[in-house]
């Protein structure tokens, strides 16, 4: 992918941020198939990890892989290949693609508008219309990456603020839509993907912020030259022919009182060894070329740098290290809410835990239990209209199922101890 983001800035800045948007768009795609061989006992876990992985191969793709393949001079130049040009084009291009997408729907429209007319029955052409199936892990990793882009660019480019801000609206309002007119409703999971971006990669992206904006202050004005004392040798003055790194020609004018320039690495992240954090002091000696205010907003982000990483440190070792130190040795749990004469069963928008998989092909999710001892169906969760849940449930395709569920029921009524042999996983339910 850094390859594809590489070649396509020798083409143009505008075909690397196209470049970068199609990889957004194959990423979730590839994490998902990476997560399918691990093994997750709840849904939020694992959406938990496509999150994970999304999160950091963006971050990695939007933000780190244009700085790194644009030369150092070309960060704030005037070429049309510079780092700015192309740190705008990507936020024109990311704003842009998720709604386009979102209004688009091309593979949505494609079921519904071909294959679920050719569709050769009911049952199959539902499937066309089911709508699709979003992940909550990518939708987050879309806002944290538009988070993440903003803070490393801040101090080149502070416009940033501008354009994260009109993509955080578009993109709630491109979901909004989309969750109301596209897809599908998903499974029910808990607060794992909130507490991952509130607890650690909200903290990263404030550490990106001091950390390589005090590098961006350090390597002003990124041309990698320093004043010298000496005067200009008489043969260059007058006017000259010159080309830039944009293949522009102009022209030069020097007079006797200009000086020499000489080469003077300004770029603190390649230095040997690298110098952390990026302050004044760290110029090479003979090569110094900051201003004095320059020196004092690069020692003020680099020390600001520095407090951010102690505080982010501080809170990922309490809940890394500390909090599960706590639970070994101390009670922990707190109970939530109060009790009240209000039934579960009575609760329309809680439901029960069914033990079921969906199995592509199929509309509804297949149940795989007893659910002789349910006296509210509504706890499933969902219902086909028309059609029992017997109809959904495989425990019915094993020869015999009914009478061996009956004879099991009797067996246990007979004996307190119950020592009929469980085939299938039982819901039960007590209520009033």
């Amino acid at each position: 992918a850094g390859c594809l983001v590489y070649l396509a800035r020798k083409l143009a800045t505008a075909w690397q941020a196209v470049t970068i948007a199609a990889i957004n768009i194959v990423t979730p795609l590839v994490c998902k198939i990476l997560t399918k061989y691990e093994s997750h006992a709840r849904d939020g876990d694992l959406q938990a990890s496509i999150y994970i992985k999304t999160t950091v191969f963006r971050w990695v793709i939007t933000a780190l892989a244009p700085a790194i393949v644009t030369p150092f001079a070309d960060t704030a130049s005037n070429a049309d290949k510079s780092l700015l040009d192309g740190v705008r084009a990507i936020f024109i291009a990311e704003i842009w693609r998720v709604p386009l997408l979102a209004i688009l729907d091309i593979i949505g429209n494609f079921r519904r508008h071909f294959l679920g007319p050719r569709a050769p029955d009911q049952r199959r052409m539902n499937l066309h219309f089911q709508g699709a199936h979003y992940n909550l892990g990518e939708r987050y990793t879309e806002m944290t990456k538009i988070l993440f882009y903003t803070f490393f660019y801040a101090v080149l480019f502070p416009t940033g603020f501008f354009y994260a801000f009109a993509g955080l609206v578009v993109l709630y309002w491109s979901d909004k839509f989309s969750l109301l007119r596209h897809w599908k409703q998903g499974p029910a999971i808990g607060d794992q993907i909130s507490e991952l971006s509130r607890s650690y990669f909200f903290g990263l992206a404030l550490l990106a912020y001091g950390i390589f904006g005090s590098y961006h202050w350090a390597g002003f004005p990124f041309d990698n030259s320093c004043v010298t004392t000496e005067v200009i040798s008489e043969e260059y003055i007058g006017t000259h022919n010159a080309i830039t790194a944009g293949d522009e020609e102009v022209k030069i004018t020097l007079s006797a009182d200009n000086v020499n320039m000489k080469f003077c690495s300004q770029d603190m992240m390649r230095f040997s060894p690298i110098a952390f954090p990026a302050l004044s002091r760290y110029q090479k000696e003979g090569e110094e070329y900051m201003t004095l205010e320059q020196e004092r907003i690069v020692n003020l982000y680099g020390w600001l740098s520095i407090a951010i990483l102690a505080v982010v440190a501080v809170i990922f070792l309490r809940r890394l290290v500390f909090n599960g130190l706590r639970n070994l040795f101390c009670h922990t749990y707190k109970p939530r809410g109060e009790a009240t004469d209000i039934g579960f069963s009575e609760v329309r928008e809680i439901f029960g835990y069914i033990p079921s998989i969906q199995v592509r092909g199929f509309q509804y999710p297949l149940l795989t239990c007893d659910l002789s001892g349910l006296k509210h169906t509504g706890l499933i969760g969902w219902k086909d209209p028309g059609v029992p849940y017997s109809e959904h449930n495989i425990i019915y395709d094993l020869p015999k199922a009914d009478e061996t569920l009956v004879t099991c029921e009797e067996e246990k009524s007979e004996s307190a101890e119950g020592d009929c042999t469980k085939l299938f996983s039982i819901v039960k339910e007590w209520a009033d």
